[in-house]
């Protein structure tokens, strides 16, 4: 996964060069985590769904902002 013309899925999880194929499994991480790869598979899940859906995603919170507290 990345921008390089070498990767195979772009960071949008297309695969490059099929028509309406994306890929959200481990295999597009560009490197291996060292530890159970439950949650990183699950955040790329979430973020796949976002995309396909077109839905915006989260954006970061200010340090020392609590969840839930809009930012103005």
């Amino acid at each position: 996964m990345g921008g390089a013309a070498a990767s195979v899925s772009d960071p949008a999880l297309r695969v490059r060069g099929v028509d309406g194929l994306r890929v959200v499994d481990a295999s597009v991480m560009p490197a291996v985590p060292r530890g159970n790869t439950n949650a990183p598979v699950i955040a790329l899940a979430e973020r796949a769904a976002d995309l396909i859906r077109g839905a915006t995603p989260l954006s970061a919170r200010e340090p020392g902002r609590p969840a839930g507290v809009p930012v103005a």
